[in-house]
């Protein structure tokens, strides 16, 4: 079970990877290294613009994705991954049929949404586990 209640509120930051601020990635990184003892590449490197980064470059780089792999029915801790427009963006599954995540987006804090508001239900994520 992840511990939401301490990531809720945090507020967006591009490269941000501390409680101060955040991005997409960021949340994932820190979760990740808070709840469950994994320490994931930064990729603050890999983007200059954490609202901007191009879906299709990042995919193409196969080495960022080693370790991970994709998974049609998600488990708490599995990431979301967005095609939003052609960006990237994540989030973090909180339920075992994938309908909760926590994620932070540009102009907001870290929040928890329902993936079948009507925000999300056009744009489902593929899902992907961290082995």
């Amino acid at each position: 079970m992840i511990s939401t209640d301490k990531y809720i509120g945090i507020p967006y930051e591009s490269h941000g990877r501390d409680m101060e601020g955040l991005d997409c990635w960021g949340l994932v990184w820190i979760v990740y290294r808070e709840e469950m003892g994994v320490e994931l590449p930064s990729w603050s490197a890999e983007y200059d613009r954490a609202s901007r980064v191009n879906l299709a470059k990042i995919t193409g780089k196969k080495n960022l994705f080693y370790g991970w792999k994709e998974v049609v029915m998600p488990i708490p801790g599995d990431v979301a991954l967005f095609d939003m427009s052609g960006l990237l963006h994540v989030g973090i599954c909180l339920d075992y049929r994938g309908l909760r995540m926590m994620h932070i987006m540009r102009g907001s804090n870290v929040t928890i949404e329902r993936l079948d508001s009507v925000i999300w239900r056009e744009n489902q994520p593929r899902w992907y586990r961290y082995a």
